[in-house]
């Protein structure tokens, strides 16, 4: 596991950063290729990059994995301290540096953690440090009045999900907060950041939509941020829409009814922002 490192190094060019909002370069790049070194090995095995660029410590990998598939279940770790300020555009890597990591065939003993952590990375967005402030502004307002407005009716909790954050997302241009019909095929691999603005399709499946979007810390939950919890076999098993502080809409396992109940408590809580909106 991530307490027992192995390090290896090898030759691999680095992203550039993001360009800022004004258009400009950032007039920085993580450097030219160089010896980096990736922090994630059990014994005798290592999870190697076959091409691209890798971070700069197993910390961060690790918290990359648990946003992306939930928890270790070998060992929680604390969820780390909430940003209070937007880092600059291009503090944040355009791509995920560790979209090329692959599993070596002979990788044996690797967890079903770290090969779920592996595969999700390939499409899954860096994160930054959880965000600890809330979001406001018309796609937040209207992810609301569109959750609301579904409770009593009968969903499929992936199908919730994904109609409100689409809704929510196209009021921003149209001025007008209404429930879009989505195709069911429509943006199945794409993931929605806030900081992209426009049209958020995302994936049909709750397990799909929590690797999206950037990580909220628990305590800055927000109208229009997703809510995963209950993690098995490192995907949630339940989402919801938050509709403010402390509360969301979700869809009861039992009934298929969307509800209205307080967020979580559990440790595995994970929320992700994918609408944009003002800070």
């Amino acid at each position: 596991m991530f307490g027992r490192l192995m390090m290896l190094a090898w030759l691999v060019p680095r992203p550039r950063r993001r360009r800022d909002r004004s258009g400009g370069g950032s007039g920085a790049r993580w450097g030219g290729g160089a010896v980096a070194v990736l922090l994630l090995a059990v014994p005798a095995v290592a999870i190697i990059a076959a091409a691209g660029s890798v971070a700069t410590s197993a910390a961060d990998l690790r918290y990359q994995c648990d946003s992306a598939v939930g928890p270790d279940p070998s060992g929680s770790g604390a969820e780390p301290p909430p940003l209070t300020a937007a880092p600059p555009p291009a503090a944040t890597p355009s791509t995920n540096p560790y979209a090329a990591l692959t599993v070596p065939p002979d990788a044996g003993s690797l967890s079903a953690w770290e090969r779920s952590c592996v595969a999700a990375m390939r499409t899954a967005p860096y994160q930054e440090q959880p965000w600890g402030y809330g979001n406001t502004g018309v796609a937040a307002g209207c992810a609301r009045e569109l959750a609301l407005a579904r409770r009593d009716a009968v969903a499929e909790a992936g199908a919730f999900v994904r109609s409100v954050t689409y809704g929510a997302s196209l009021a921003v241009a149209s001025g007008r907060c209404a429930e879009v019909p989505v195709e069911p095929a429509a943006g199945s691999a794409v993931c929605g950041r806030p900081d992209a603005g426009g049209a958020v399709l995302l994936p049909e499946s709750i397990a799909a939509q929590s690797g999206c979007g950037q990580r909220v810390h628990r305590s800055a939950v927000s109208a229009g941020d997703l809510v995963f919890w209950d993690f098995r076999g490192n995907a949630p098993g339940r989402a919801g829409v938050a509709v403010g502080p402390g509360q969301l809409v979700t869809v009861e396992p039992g009934t298929g009814l969307a509800v209205w109940q307080e967020l979580p408590s559990g440790a595995d809580v994970r929320v992700k922002r994918v609408l944009s909106g003002a800070v």
